[in-house]
């Protein structure tokens, strides 16, 4: 009898499951969102393998109910196919899109002793600046630039044929052959000068001058010797230190006073010389963490960020062209990989241009991620890409001017053997979409995605979003100088979705359509980015399907 009332027990919650499969097949609303933490990884043999497949294997062996198992099921079984409808606003976003950026520190041409034979092979930064390249990026943040890298032995001048130097004119002529923008960005953090820069220091106690008027010297012979004599026309931007409200004073305002310090330094002495229009300044740059479970700690964070903000536009507005604020999107505090994150863009956009709303200039969103943690597994996460690419358009569809990845590629630091768990391996830190070459010609899939999503974006863009969140399509209209569009849309759900674009003006054009799909695509080692499969017919008003978590960029022809 016992036996009997179990048996009908499971078939009771059976029944009540296929009803409710039933119930979800309305086909104006997608099914639940599937959570994922490192949901697909990559097989020893390269091929795709769910992880899933472990629990299924779990349940499947579980206990025994009299004479019957209890059954497994796939998520799949109950995936749907839906439909929905999307319209982009009238009016844009933003009207001029700065471009697709990311840092690639100078250190790829610096000597360094714990690796081959003293530094980079030719081959290892070849192929490292082909990865940069093929990424789709318009600009880089040029970090590991210190003023100490262009003084004399002496320290009485300075020396702009050093070996640093010529380290980096590799790096620039590099990047200004592939039509790729520089921020030049001395200086680690504030204070640096003082204790990690022995050439500035040295130069300091030569010439009895203070840090910041070598550092507003510096930037003026820069310009003339770098910029304008050597034709680095390229180098367009100045970033002082990273995050200077981090370290041992924090979010104090001494900090910020330091920063401005030398940054005002800087801006007055360019102008003097009559070299101001040759850079745009950005800053400050800094952290404004939301790494944590605790609103208030979180709220913490974004209160000290405005302090910041406002000292520096009540005391000298003037000194900066673009602000710029730091946050990364921690998908192990969400649920893993594959959320809809949407909405974390789109609230820290907000919050950074309320900040400097009185100030009429852009916000730059120059240094963020996706992190989780854990081993090597969370960078080759297929889904970890479906969510870079999410950042990159929440991020342009809010208003960020301009969006940089830290890093573009695993940056090995000069010198470091350092290994840390998640972290380090051997001096390289491990936060790219694009591993170190030291290590791996392969790319993650995370570049495949950034590189597709670029594809579709041209510097001086007009924005375009939706007029509403549905909450699982997320999409952006580009409307490029040419008078060209691209489209890029993303299905954050793991059901199909069938999608009509409404465009509010009339638009008729043949367009290439391509894909990335993180449960079917592979890197490998020649790192061919994403090409176009098809050709669709898109007007005003069109129709397509996109699977599950797929990114999926329409470029007009």
């Amino acid at each position: 009898m016992k036996k009997n009332y179990r048996i009908t027990a499971i078939l009771l919650c059976l029944c009540i499951a296929l009803l409710s499969c039933g119930c979800n097949s309305d086909t104006n609303k997608p099914a639940k969102k599937k959570p994922t933490t490192s949901s697909v990884t990559s097989g020893e043999n390269g091929d795709n393998v769910s992880s899933d497949d472990n629990i299924d294997d779990a349940v499947s062996s579980g206990d025994d109910i009299g004479d019957i198992d209890i059954p497994s099921f796939d998520d799949s079984d109950f995936d749907l196919e839906v439909s929905t409808a999307v319209t982009f606003k009238k009016i844009a976003a933003q009207t001029n899109y700065t471009g697709i950026g990311g840092n690639v520190p100078v250190y790829l041409y610096f000597p360094d002793d714990t690796i081959g034979e003293g530094g980079f092979s030719e081959k290892e930064i070849e192929l490292s600046i082909k990865r940069v390249v093929d990424s789709g990026v318009d600009i880089v943040r040029a970090y590991g630039v210190m003023p100490g890298q262009s003084t004399s032995a002496d320290g009485k001048s300075w020396d702009w044929n050093s070996k640093y130097m010529q380290c980096f004119y590799r790096y620039a002529k590099a990047m200004q052959d592939n039509g790729i923008d520089i921020i030049l960005n001395p200086n680690h953090s504030i204070g640096q000068s003082s204790y990690s820069d022995p050439g500035l220091a040295k130069m300091k106690e030569a010439t009895g001058k203070t840090y910041q008027e070598l550092f507003a010297e510096w930037c003026v012979e820069y310009v003339r010797e770098v910029v304008i004599k050597r034709g680095f026309s390229n180098i367009k931007y100045l970033m002082y230190a990273t995050e200077p409200n981090n370290g041992s004073r924090a979010y104090d305002l001494k900090n910020v006073e330091d920063w401005l310090s030398y940054v005002s330094a800087a801006h007055n002495a360019l102008k003097a010389a009559g070299l101001r229009d040759k850079w745009k300044i950005v800053g400050p740059n800094i952290a404004v963490s939301s790494n944590s479970w605790d609103a208030a700690q979180i709220e913490k964070h974004r209160t000290q960020g405005v302090v910041w903000v406002d000292y520096i536009i009540d005391n000298c507005n003037e000194a900066v062209d673009i602000y710029s604020l730091h946050d990364y999107y921690n998908a192990h505090l969400y649920g893993g990989f594959g959320q809809d994150s949407y909405k974390f863009y789109k609230e820290f956009c907000e919050y950074a241009l309320n900040a400097i709303k009185r100030t009429g200039k852009p916000f730059w969103w120059d240094e963020w991620n996706v992190l989780a943690g854990g081993d090597e597994s969370v960078f080759t996460d297929p889904m970890r890409a479906f969510d870079i690419a999410m950042g990159m358009l929440s991020q342009m569809t809010n208003g960020a001017n301009c969006t940089q990845a830290w890093f573009l590629l695993d940056t090995k630091w000069p010198g470091s053997t350092k290994t840390a768990y998640g972290e380090y391996d051997e001096g390289v830190m491990k936060m790219g979409i694009i591993p170190s070459a030291l290590q791996s010609a392969t790319p993650y899939p995370a570049f495949y995605s950034y590189a597709l999503v670029a594809s579709a974006v041209q510097p001086g863009d007009e924005v375009y979003s939706l007029t509403d969140d549905n909450g699982w399509i997320h999409a952006m209209l580009l409307k490029h100088k040419n008078g060209k569009y691209s489209i890029v849309a993303l299905n954050a759900s793991y059901d199909t979705s069938n999608v009509t674009f409404n465009i509010p003006w009339n638009l008729k054009g043949t367009f290439e359509r391509a894909v990335y799909d993180p449960l079917s695509h592979t890197p490998t080692p020649d790192g061919k980015t994403i090409k176009p499969t098809s050709t669709i017919k898109i007007t005003n008003t069109f129709t397509d399907k996109l699977s599950a978590y797929q990114v999926v960029v329409y470029n007009q022809k």
